[in-house]
């Protein structure tokens, strides 16, 4: 064989090889953009279930009559991957995570607006929420939750409004104490009238009997913070307790404060959880063990926000 015929043969099987790896690539390229699309496929279809499983909570609790409380799952995975799921008032937003990382989204509309959030680290511990509805918070969806809500969101000067504490899929409760912080400069704290449930008008489903009267700490001593010392009574900050009989259903409204505005200098103003109290802004009594929890229940905390005009 001569030399002019070894490198044609060698020329010729370069042109092969390299056809037949071009072909792979594309071929592989292609399989691989079509199980993407598969995954993407199988993840809308995963998240539009999901998506329709909730929207029929919402329908069926924005039904019933008041004082509604419906346990219900949600999966721990979407096709084997972590998501995130989020409430946005008449929004539903799933997102599908890899590497903590959103790889896929879909968004859907509610009926109705609806408060509360899901967990945001979701497990086998994590997945099991709670749907509910009363006259005082319309519809809900929580785990392990204290909230601070109001119907309204806009006051001018001298308006008086107030905000509804409560606890949601919060179990085995008894006594909660908790304490919010508002801007002085803007609010002015007016009064606290309990929630309990009656015969009448079964306001709240927390607790099986009228509670015992309710006790507000703003007369004892002040808490001890590393150092430093918060005077419970001071402007801008309110302690108040509860006192069950015994838990009902671990979700229900406990407190009505009542707020006056006394300034619209600013366009926004939070009441919220004292942070600044390092766990203590918010203590239970766990009724199975009979001890004050330290922190950590509730695990989510939401305030609200006003609008002054």
């Amino acid at each position: 064989m001569t030399q002019d015929r070894k490198a044609q043969i060698s020329f010729e099987f370069i042109i092969i090889f390299s056809l037949v790896f071009f072909v792979l690539v594309a071929f592989i390229y292609i399989m691989n953009n079509r199980m993407s699309e598969i995954y993407e496929q199988q993840d809308e279809l995963a998240m539009r279930a999901l998506a329709n499983s909730i929207k029929n909570e919402v329908v069926l609790a924005s039904s019933v009559n008041n004082n509604y409380l419906r346990k219900f799952e949600i999966p721990t995975k979407i096709n084997s991957r972590d998501y995130r799921i989020e409430i946005e008032d008449l929004f539903i937003n799933i997102y599908v995570l890899e590497n903590n990382k959103t790889v896929n989204e879909f968004f859907s509309i509610l009926s109705i607006p609806v408060k509360g959030n899901f967990f945001e680290n979701i497990n086998s511990s994590t997945n099991k929420h709670c749907i509910t509805k009363n006259n005082y918070d319309g519809v809900r969806i929580s785990l392990n939750q204290a909230s601070l809500d109001t119907n309204a969101t806009e006051f001018k000067s001298g308006d008086i409004f107030e905000v509804i504490f409560s606890l949601n899929c919060v179990e085995n409760i008894r006594t909660v104490r908790f304490t919010v912080r508002y801007e002085p400069d803007n609010l002015e704290f007016v009064d606290v009238d309990s929630i309990y449930r009656d015969a009448r008008n079964g306001i709240n489903p927390l607790f099986e009997k009228k509670p015992r009267p309710e006790i507000n700490y703003s007369d004892v001593a002040p808490l001890e913070v590393g150092n430093e010392y918060y005077d419970l009574v001071e402007p801008g900050r309110f302690t108040f307790s509860f006192v069950g009989s015994e838990t009902q259903t671990g979700s229900g409204s406990i407190a009505k404060l009542f707020f006056k505005v006394i300034s619209n200098d600013t366009t926004k103003t939070k009441i919220d959880f004292d942070s600044r109290l390092q766990g203590q802004e918010l203590v239970v009594l766990d009724i199975t063990t009979n001890k004050f929890t330290k922190e950590g229940i509730p695990e989510t905390r939401q305030g609200v926000e006003v609008e002054l005009n």
